[in-house]
């Protein structure tokens, strides 16, 4: 059973803001790597924020 990500193939996630953008890492059972990178976050009804912000809630 993978760990928390629901998805056979994918062994672990991660999350990431070493170079001061925040996101999340995979890790794939290959060996492979993904990062994802959140660019903009905003609520329903609410304008993006700033890039690589994220806002309190979003």
């Amino acid at each position: 059973m993978p760990p928390n990500s629901g998805c056979g193939e994918i062994a672990l996630v991660y999350p990431c803001t070493d170079d001061g953008h925040p996101g999340f890492g995979l890790q794939f059972h290959n060996g492979a790597r993904v990062f994802c990178l959140f660019v903009h976050s905003a609520r329903p009804g609410q304008s993006p924020g700033v890039k690589y912000e994220l806002q309190a809630a979003f």
